[in-house]
């Protein structure tokens, strides 16, 4: 569990080939709280590992509380989730001295692909400089957040 996240996030038009994939997994993500509430509570499944998340604040520093679940709590939670849901593949790569989560959408957003860094510190993340084939950033731009997406 961890109680902040300092993320960047950039829309990416074209993935470059060679890149250095760490490790690509299936997300299937579904949202409990409604579009506009100022709290945002989320179930994820990531392979056989499921979560429930609780995020607060918006932009670049966000609260973030994530716990464990079982697979029968999320079976249950997932149910009440539809309409707000989200399936992407991230792949995690290797960019210089960090890591990049690169969500590849599916469903009904098919086509959009997003790059997400986060850092320790809000230091990292003013000094950070994207990669050329990172396009526009959208890290405060609500209609990017997967809640959003999820509708």
């Amino acid at each position: 569990m961890k109680n902040m996240e300092i993320e960047r996030k950039f829309l990416i038009q074209k993935l470059p080939k060679g890149l250095d994939v760490i490790k690509s997994f299936e997300i299937k993500q579904g949202y409990i709280t409604n579009i506009l509430d100022s709290v945002e509570v989320r179930i994820r499944e990531q392979g056989m590992v499921y979560y429930i998340t609780i995020k607060q604040g918006s932009g670049m520093i966000r609260r973030e509380n994530e716990v464990e679940i079982t697979a029968g709590q999320f079976t249950l939670l997932w149910k009440i989730t539809s309409q707000k849901r989200i399936v992407k593949t991230r792949k995690l790569i290797k960019l210089n001295s960090t890591t990049a989560e690169i969500d590849i959408y599916k469903g009904q957003n098919r086509g959009l692909i997003v790059a997400e860094v986060e850092f320790k510190t809000v230091s990292q993340a003013k000094k950070f400089i994207a990669p050329e084939w990172f396009g526009k950033e959208v890290t405060s731009d609500a209609k990017f957040k997967n809640k959003f997406l999820a509708k």
